[in-house]
């Protein structure tokens, strides 16, 4: 039997703004279809581990990161 690894983690939906245009809700909704789904013992559920400042340096300015990592952002 495959075994199909996902990613999820509650962060997803509760750390999104009420009023975000985003659809809040839908990876919610995806793991409980998921869930209900016949081919659910075939899906392994993993919690993503905290990205590392090194790897966010990859893609984003020093200064910022920090700036993210200490919580000194404005909205």
């Amino acid at each position: 039997m495959n075994s199909f690894n996902l990613l999820y983690h509650p962060l997803y939906t509760d750390g999104i703004h009420d009023e975000a245009r985003f659809p809040k809700y839908r990876y919610q909704k995806l793991l409980q279809r998921l869930e209900q789904s016949e081919q659910f013992n075939q899906i392994t559920i993993q919690t993503p581990e905290p990205i590392s400042r090194d790897s966010l340096l990859l893609a984003h300015d020093p200064t910022y990161v920090d700036a993210f990592l200490e919580e000194k952002l404005d909205e």
